[in-house]
């Protein structure tokens, strides 16, 4: 059973750093890419997120999460396909993005489910995973500030894209 109190554990730091490096990479990637769609950036970046969903708050709400994402990415093919016909051939990548949705919630909810498990059974050792133990809102402040900058970076990246295309 997970824990529900708000404790800070240093795993879910570094898993939540880990993917906000990810995003960063995806933008250099998609940023610097011309013949890569803007579909594929946005969703990459909500399969990030969906993960992060996953191991911070648990598996079943990280497979809710893609289960939301996969229903407005379904609609947004049907519209294509049906309303504004910019669909026309069956690509691959339109189906690898419906299973990779639940397969990457599903992969970061087990792992974090694994950790937990591994952080219970090696309780005595607490104190060597909890380096910011005494003061994690600056653990948290951190992760706010890389978070706002990618999200400036993203904003920037999408106007450049507009004012390109």
């Amino acid at each position: 059973m997970r824990n529900t109190t708000l404790n800070f554990r240093l795993d879910i730091l570094v898993f939540d750093l880990l993917m906000i490096f990810w995003l960063c990479i995806f933008i250099l990637v998609f940023g610097t890419s011309q013949n890569i769609e803007f579909i594929n950036y946005i969703l990459s970046a909500s399969l990030v997120v969906n993960m992060v969903i996953a191991y911070n708050l648990g598996l079943i709400p990280g497979l809710i999460a893609s289960l939301i994402i996969i229903f407005g990415y379904g609609s947004y093919l049907l519209y294509s396909v049906l309303v504004l016909g910019t669909i026309t051939e069956f690509k691959v990548e339109y189906v690898l993005w419906l299973f990779a949705m639940p397969f990457g919630a599903y992969l970061s909810g087990r792992l974090e489910r694994e950790v937990s498990n591994l952080l219970s059974s090696l309780e005595k050792y607490r104190a060597l995973f909890t380096i910011f133990a005494r003061q994690p809102i600056l653990s948290y402040l951190i992760v706010l500030l890389i978070a706002v900058l990618i999200t400036i970076v993203t904003i920037i990246f999408v106007r450049k894209r507009q004012i390109g295309a």
